[in-house]
């Protein structure tokens, strides 16, 4: 199994446009190729006092570093001499030898050098094992371990939905899957399973035998799942006509993966009708991990939904904020249009009064949210200024 700790970074504001970020860490949660690597293991005792140690030839995976040669010094204590410099110094050496295999310098929360390690990894799917070796003199023993990984990532996707609920335009397109049953009837009793990575659900063909009326049983039969656990009630929307049976998935961007069983012998087939595209790419090293949107709609309450699939894992979070973005700029262009006394705007029995009320607002709206009033109280201003601009006819563009 692929569970992945997803984290979600909040909604940060450049109005109208908002930016929300994946901020997964998906190397330390085990899906790329990753190794974790340290100089001496402490907890076997000290390595010997007042020397110098040479590390050599680490392999990673199929690759040699055979140039990444460095020594360390050792103290009468038995401790790494400058040790944070000469782990960065070993980061270093890995990285410029090495496009595709990276390295970093981990120091967890609380601990000393002791403690801690270089994580190497590899963003390439096609690297498939880990740290293999590494050359050492006598007297000091590294520590080596590789991260076990999962299945690679194959979809990721940001929804996001609207103040009124509606899942907003992100790019993101619904797969389509048609089950096309192209024989006239088909066999009383014969059994037909549409499965969804490892969820079944079965129609048995009845007397109503026609291939119309079998597309229709198998989508009430997949749109009758209750269990809100279930991938089919998450992600599957079913629909019939002359025989042939539709899959959509729900959320634009999120994969579906179909498939079907028939015990008789007439025909059926499924294909894709629509391919699946998520509004993000799957993690790479050079794959961006931010999602920009522009604001087009009144604000409030706005959710986001990180989904990352990986094998037959559907992992999920989601975080809700709220946005007056759309709202706010224009605003900013109905005080520019009273000020610079646009012919959208002629209808201001006071221009300054009308200009000098939304700048008022503008700056309420933002001293609201950063002490944190409440989305009515909020939205209380934000009806105010649309009460002015509103009947002005003062815009953006006007």
């Amino acid at each position: 199994m692929a569970v992945i700790n997803l984290t979600l970074g909040k909604a940060v504001e450049s109005c109208p446009k908002l930016t929300i970020a994946d901020k997964t860490n998906y190397v330390s949660e085990g899906f790329f190729p990753s190794a974790i690597f340290r100089f001496h293991d402490y907890s076997s005792g000290n390595p010997t006092i007042n020397t110098t140690y040479t590390f050599s030839n680490l392999e990673f995976d199929t690759t040699n570093f055979t140039t990444v040669t460095l020594s360390i010094e050792v103290d009468g204590s038995g401790n790494i001499v400058n040790a944070e410099s000469q782990y960065l110094a070993f980061v270093k050496l890995i990285n410029d030898e090495s496009s595709s295999i990276n390295a970093e310098l981990i120091k967890p929360d609380g601990t000393g050098f002791k403690d801690w390690y270089v994580r190497i990894f590899a963003y390439d799917g096609s690297v498939s094992g880990g740290l293999t070796d590494i050359d050492a003199t006598s007297g000091i023993t590294p520590v080596t371990s590789n991260i076990s990984i999962g299945s690679l990532i194959k979809a990721r996707n940001i929804s996001l939905y609207g103040p009124d609920g509606t899942a907003l335009d992100l790019g993101s397109v619904k797969q389509v899957d048609n089950l096309t049953l192209s024989s006239s009837t088909y066999e009383v009793g014969k059994i037909f399973t549409v499965s969804f990575c490892g969820e079944d659900i079965t129609y048995t063909v009845e007397s109503d035998n026609t291939a119309e009326c079998v597309a229709k049983g198998i989508a009430s039969a997949v749109n009758a799942v209750v269990d809100t656990s279930s991938l089919f009630y998450k992600y599957v929307a079913a629909t019939s006509a002359k025989g042939v049976v539709t899959f959509t998935s729900k959320e634009a961007g999120v994969p579906l993966d179909i498939s079907f069983t028939y015990t008789g012998t007439e025909d059926a087939a499924l294909t894709t009708a629509t391919a699946n595209i998520s509004s993000m790419s799957v993690p790479s090293e050079t794959a961006s991990n931010e999602f920009g949107y522009k604001t087009i709609e009144r604000g409030g309450k706005y959710t986001s939904v990180l989904t990352v699939v990986s094998g037959c894992d559907y992992n999920t979070t989601e975080d809700d904020f709220f946005s007056w973005c759309y709202d706010i700029d224009g605003f900013q262009c109905c005080f520019i249009s009273l000020l610079s006394k646009k012919e959208c705007c002629k209808n201001s029995k006071s221009v300054y009064d009308d200009a000098s009320n939304i700048q008022n607002i503008i700056k309420a709206i933002s001293v609201m949210k950063e002490n944190n009033y409440t989305e009515a109280e909020i939205q209380s201003v934000v009806n105010l200024g649309h009460s002015i601009c509103e009947p002005l006819k003062c815009k953006c563009g006007c």
